[in-house]
């Protein structure tokens, strides 16, 4: 059934099949050697949507019914030495209001993995196919139904191999990693290497850690190929002492380059002595004077870390330091009881040839039907041809699209995840929040996104989930005067799903979204209810 599957993405695609192929050895080498079980769940579901407003406009909108006919396949195999799973998806919808659009897209998940012997080092392969918004500036919340998707596929392999004994942990792994969309904007074929190890309980005379990372991304685009390079590493070497102070040299280098013609950020290594206070058994804090190589980059500094382990089911970990770009945080932690489960996390990253790159198309003054947006522009005159109507507006039409980014960004990321979970009754809080700054652009984008759901479990068969959100995306936030766009998107919706048998269940939902933009023609309301029907076999 894999090999299936696997025929089909090659079909809808010239991308390279050197992950897929290590898929295929893996789960065929665990077939044939290994004892394990195979579990194949075939699917057949047919989803009606209705929605008010298909084309997202400000006004006169358009209805129309979606039918989708959806073919899926989920497989499994599980063994000592070796995992496969796949679930893939083949969707066909159909439009009432234009059947023109009608089209067919593909999902597809599938890993796998096997150990070359027990214990030892571990060889995988990924590949994944999805249809994702094509511009989260013109719409961050596009699906298949509202349309102006793309399909993405991304398939990555390698080794991993990991040690954890009372001396010491190793964690390690290198992987080949293949990005492509359908529009070629964010591909590149990219190499990553990480090494991080530490000592464990039974060391007596030293204590070591060492995080480290490499990768390179390239990307070939019209003949010239592009790279993007960085490395880190954070190591420290002490000394265990018989009281709860311990002396320890701690060393941070990190670097990016590459041939974009635009990096100007220069970067420094810095070195300094430090030490560990064994608070209690399972709280430790690390303090250290940083020298900086090169003082033209960077002052002296203070570093600190904290971790903290009271239990098994609680966790802390956080950070402060400097990079080039100045104070740098980290943050995780975790928490757990009988019903409650909380994360909290922080992380920055050095990312590029992503897709939040983007820039402002001017498409010039027009006299348009009032409420007219780009979606039916072809209704609207040139700003000369002033038609003999008050219904007609002078409208500036211009909106922000993806084009390559072909600088480093830096990324800083939150997010917070809390659930509730009672015997029959669920609550779950989401909250996160992202911040991306071009290094040589100096564009800033922020996105934010808050979530409630309640689930609640009305019998063995039946169950209603309930959900509120909010998201704000602020794009070139510093630039007030140019292309700053600022969008809120308000979504409630209510699902009903019902168990008809044992291999046969639906759904019911109503949803409402509202979007809020400084952009006056991406303001719109929908209203959409979903009835789905799916059979297992």
């Amino acid at each position: 059934m894999a090999i299936t599957a696997m025929a089909t993405v090659r079909k809808t695609s010239n991308i390279r099949l050197t992950n897929v192929l290590t898929l295929l050895t893996c789960s065929i080498f665990a077939t044939s050697t290994m004892a394990g079980e195979w579990q194949f769940v075939p699917t057949f579901g047919i989803e009606e949507t209705y929605t008010d407003n298909v084309e997202l406009t400000i006004s006169d909108p358009t209805s129309s019914l979606v039918s989708q006919a959806i073919f899926g396949m989920d497989a499994d195999y599980q063994s000592r030495l070796a995992n496969f799973s796949f679930t893939g998806e083949n969707n066909n919808l159909f439009f009432s209001h234009d059947s023109n659009i009608n089209d067919n897209y593909l999902t597809l998940d599938t890993q796998g993995s096997v150990y070359l012997w027990s214990s030892g080092p571990e060889v995988f392969a990924t590949a994944s196919i999805d249809n994702t918004n094509r511009n989260s500036a013109s719409n961050g919340l596009a699906d298949l139904v509202s349309g102006d998707t793309i399909q993405s596929q991304n398939y990555s392999s390698g080794l991993r191999y990991n040690v954890n004994n009372s001396s010491f942990s190793v964690q390690s792994a290198l992987t080949y990693s293949t990005s492509r969309f359908e529009d070629n904007i964010g591909e590149y074929d990219g190499t990553s290497v990480y090494l991080n190890t530490n000592n464990n309980n039974n060391a007596r005379l030293a204590f070591w850690q060492l995080n480290s990372s490499y990768s390179k991304r390239e990307q070939n685009s019209l003949g010239l190929t592009r790279n993007g390079k960085q490395y880190s590493v954070d190591a420290k070497l002490g000394l265990i002492t018989p009281v709860n102070f311990n002396p320890f040299i701690r060393f941070y280098d990190e670097d990016f380059s590459g041939n974009l013609g635009n990096q100007s950020q220069p970067t420094t290594s810095s070195w300094g002595p430090g030490f560990r206070w064994l608070i209690s058994q399972h709280l430790q804090l690390d303090l250290s004077y940083n020298y900086v190589t090169d003082d033209e980059v960077s002052d002296d500094y203070v570093a600190a870390s904290i971790q903290w382990d009271p239990s098994a089911r609680t966790s802390l970990t956080a950070g402060y330091s400097q990079r080039f770009f100045g104070d740098s945080y980290n943050l995780n932690f975790q928490h757990r009881t009988k019903r409650l489960t909380n994360t909290i996390t922080y992380d920055e990253s050095l990312e590029v040839f992503d897709r939040n790159n983007f820039q402002q198309i001017d498409l010039g003054a027009f006299w348009c039907p009032t409420g007219s947006t780009i979606a039916n522009i072809a209704n609207c005159f040139a700003q000369t041809e002033q038609p003999n109507d008050s219904g007609f507006q002078l409208t500036n039409f211009f909106y922000l699209e993806p084009v390559e980014s072909n600088e480093f960004s830096l990324n800083k990321r939150f997010a917070w995840n809390s659930k509730l979970q009672l015997a029959r009754t669920s609550f779950t809080f989401s909250a996160s929040g992202s911040r991306r700054e071009s290094i040589e652009s100096e564009v800033v984008d922020d996105t934010l996104s808050a979530s409630f759901t309640i689930n609640r479990r009305i019998s063995g068969r039946s169950e209603l989930t309930l959900l509120a959100k909010y998201d704000n995306n602020i794009y070139d936030k510093n630039n007030p005067a140019g292309s700053r766009q600022e969008d809120d998107y308000r979504t409630l919706s209510a699902t009903y799903t019902k168990d008809l048998a044992s291999s046969l269940s639906t759904h019911f939902t109503l949803q409402r979204v509202n979007r809020d933009s400084t952009i006056e023609q991406y303001t719109y309301n929908e209203l959409r209810a979903i009835i789905n029907v799916t059979k297992e076999f």
